[in-house]
Parts: C-alpha cells; sequence; structure tokens
C-alpha cells in the first residue's frame, strides 16, 4: 500500500480502505466464502466507490477532473 500513497492524508486514507475492501473481496474468493458473504462485500465496495467518488466527495477536488 506504501506504493501507492501520494503524501495527501485525506486520499491516502481513501486509498488504503479501498485496499481493504479488495483484499477482503480476493480472499474470500479464494478461499470459496459463501456467496451471501461475497456478495455483502461487493456491496459493500460498491457503496465505498459511490461515496468517495462522488463529485461532492473532498477527495474529487484534488484532481484534474474536479
Amino acid at each position: 500500500i506504501d506504493d501507492y500513497r501520494i503524501g495527501n492524508r485525506l486520499i491516502d486514507q481513501e486509498h488504503r480502505g479501498l485496499f481493504a475492501l479488495i483484499n477482503d473481496l480476493f480472499d474470500k474468493v479464494q478461499s470459496g466464502a459463501a456467496e451471501r458473504s461475497i456478495g455483502a462485500t461487493i456491496d459493500a465496495l460498491a457503496n465505498y466507490m459511490n461515496v468517495r467518488f462522488e463529485p461532492s466527495s473532498p477527495c474529487t477536488a484534488f484532481g484534474p477532473w474536479a
């Protein structure tokens, strides 16, 4: 995760949260977890992305897309 640090505390924290969800999903799929558990993680990941990357999110103010 340190490879993806950009030096902005807020964005780096967002990246840690995103990678935590992705790693959780990967682990569940690899271990053959129940579909319900995998689905819950996918839902959490989708929700995370919707909230973090909506136009009013503080993180969107730091890029050329703002």
